[in-house]
């Protein structure tokens, strides 16, 4: 529908990391009210450079608030949700995967909470989960599958496939909510500032910036 984003109340966790900037300036671009949770303000972030938070309404507040969340939802009627706030460092996720775990997995499941009691409200609910939520396969499984069990070992890939799975959870028979899952591999793109991931540590790299070391 050419129109559909036109005055629809849009709520993005995340909304300051690179990929929720994005994500705010092209539904801004389409005329949606775009609503972001912001758990640490960056002036360095995406959302700031382009200046975009003065078209948005941003809520400082952290997904392990499960009353917020739901506050969030109920009192904007959200139609749509975007979750894409997450703790997405694999080495912080081995240092610390009781914040990993927090962030990911509480996170989550308040937010489906939140969507589930205010569910009359709410047309579409996307949530990012990774790759690394099905752990280690052969290469002679690859490409992965969308039907290939979660095998995760780590604390990141661990966290988010519990996430992956408890959004399944809600998006069954049981709950029936309108929740789309998608699988991220290195996103890279404007605004992004984690040189650490792969994409953006290999651009460095050909620049002469870094020795590149290649990794699964």
């Amino acid at each position: 529908m050419k129109n559909y984003w036109n005055g629809k109340n849009v709520f993005i966790t995340g909304i300051n990391g690179f990929i929720g900037g994005n994500l705010a300036k092209l539904l801004i671009s389409k005329g949606a009210n775009v609503f972001g949770l912001i758990r640490n303000q960056s002036k360095k972030s995406f959302l700031f450079f382009e200046n975009l938070a003065k078209d948005t309404v941003t809520i400082t507040g952290d997904l392990t608030d499960s009353k917020l969340l739901s506050r969030i939802i109920s009192e904007e009627k959200i139609s749509v949700v975007f979750h894409l706030a997450a703790q997405v460092e694999v080495g912080i996720g081995m240092q610390n995967p009781f914040l990993t775990f927090e962030t990911n997995i509480r996170g989550t499941y308040n937010l489906l909470e939140a969507i589930r009691l205010n569910k009359d409200t709410i047309e579409s609910a996307i949530f990012a989960s990774t790759d690394k939520a099905y752990g280690s396969y052969p290469s002679d499984k690859m490409p992965y599958k969308e039907n290939y069990p979660l095998i995760p070992k780590y604390p990141y890939d661990t966290s988010k496939a519990c996430s992956d799975m408890l959004a399944q959870s809600y998006a069954n028979e049981v709950y029936k909510l309108p929740i789309v899952i998608t699988r991220f591999s290195n996103i890279y793109g404007p605004g992004q500032l984690n040189f650490s991931a792969l994409i953006p540590d290999s651009v460095t790299s050909a620049l002469g910036y870094s020795e590149f070391i290649p990794r699964g």
